[in-house]
Order: C-alpha cells, then structure tokens, then sequence
C-alpha cells in the first residue's frame, strides 16, 4: 500500500488581510452585557 504524505495548511489572515479587532471587542462587550459581568479592565 503506497504511502501519500499528508499535506496542510494554515492560514492565518487577522491582522494581514484584514483587521478585526474592532469586531472582536464589540462581541465581547456584548456577551458580557447578555450574561451580565463586566469585562477585565472595564470598572
């Protein structure tokens, strides 16, 4: 039985392509008012 190498790839596009930390910290407030705990730093 032939062996095939196992290929793969990784990509990793935050920051490169496109910056999403403004929608990151957007969900994040938002969970925190859903469950209703503040979030580290915030008081």
């Amino acid at each position: 039985m032939p062996s095939t190498p196992a290929l793969g790839a990784l990509f990793d596009w935050d920051g490169v392509v496109i910056d999403s930390a403004r929608q990151h910290e957007l969900s994040w407030q938002q969970l925190s008012a859903e469950i209703a705990l503040p979030l580290p730093g915030s008081g």
